[in-house]
């Protein structure tokens, strides 16, 4: 089976041993509750009749349900206009910063994903402020090929995920 790639390089993701998880998964799922989701790879790999798919970082779930939102004609146009707006390259710090402290005044979610594009590892990373301050991704960063393609094959199947963004420990099962 080929697995589909979550969008972003979320720290911890699972896509790499989506095979070796699903082989204890039972074959027919009613409810798939994700409760740590972070990039959403178990998630959009788990055939199920309802997802929820829940993780603590609010901003993370804000982009997966903007991505939901918006659809793949919209949410793509906003990420090319955006990195024209801007002049986003893997070699343009001056015009990364300049988006990076834009975002922290506009918390705009699909801004966020385009910043996590351009930035080092493609990580997400705040202060303590909650604005985000991960750096530059100087010539390895960038809103390439392979994301749109994952981006793309997202679409597919997130349509009818419910996103929560709840401590484990509060979820109500």
């Amino acid at each position: 089976m080929q697995y589909i790639k979550a969008p972003m390089n979320y720290i911890g993701n699972k896509y790499r041993i989506m095979a070796q998880m699903q082989r204890w998964f039972p074959k027919d799922i009613d409810l798939m509750v994700d409760l740590f989701c972070g990039g959403c790879d178990v998630s959009i790999n788990t055939k199920a009749c309802r997802h929820v798919a829940n993780d603590i970082n609010v901003y993370l779930i804000q982009i997966l349900k903007a991505f939901q939102d918006n659809g793949p004609e919209k949410t793509l146009r906003y990420i090319d206009e955006k990195i024209a707006q801007w002049g986003l390259s893997k070699h343009n710090q001056e015009g990364y910063e300049a988006f990076r402290a834009y975002y922290n005044q506009t918390r705009e979610p699909l801004d966020l994903y385009v910043l996590m594009c351009y930035s080092f590892n493609y990580q997400f990373r705040f202060n303590s402020d909650h604005e985000y301050n991960n750096p530059f991704g100087r010539a390895k960063s960038s809103f390439n090929k392979n994301m749109r393609e994952n981006l793309l094959r997202m679409f597919e199947v997130i349509g009818d995920i419910r996103f929560m963004s709840q401590d484990f420990g509060d979820f109500d099962y």
